[in-house]
């Protein structure tokens, strides 16, 4: 199991471009340095923990199948009629 991950694990993980691994890197770095852990200050630090890149997207990372946890919520669902928002009527 990966606990810190770098651009490439984050790129692999979400399907995100590199740019986007990259913003989400600094952010995850961000968010470490403010919750006390100095070190993730440094520029060559290049991984983080997969907890503060799953806190700034809102969701869970689902490393054993490199898949991700609680995206679709089975109520919303799209079909051919449209838009279900599992409401009958």
């Amino acid at each position: 199991m990966r606990n810190n991950n770098d651009n490439y694990d984050i790129m692999q993980l979400t399907g995100y471009s590199k740019t986007q691994a990259q913003r989400l890197m600094r952010q995850a770095k961000a968010v470490m340095v403010a919750d006390g852990f100095d070190w993730y200050s440094g520029k060559r630090i290049s991984r983080v923990p997969i907890q503060a890149v799953e806190q700034i997207l809102g969701f869970k990372i689902n490393l054993e199948n490199d898949i991700i946890d609680d995206v679709q919520v089975p109520s919303a669902v799209i079909g051919k009629d449209g838009f279900n928002d599992g409401k009958q009527g």
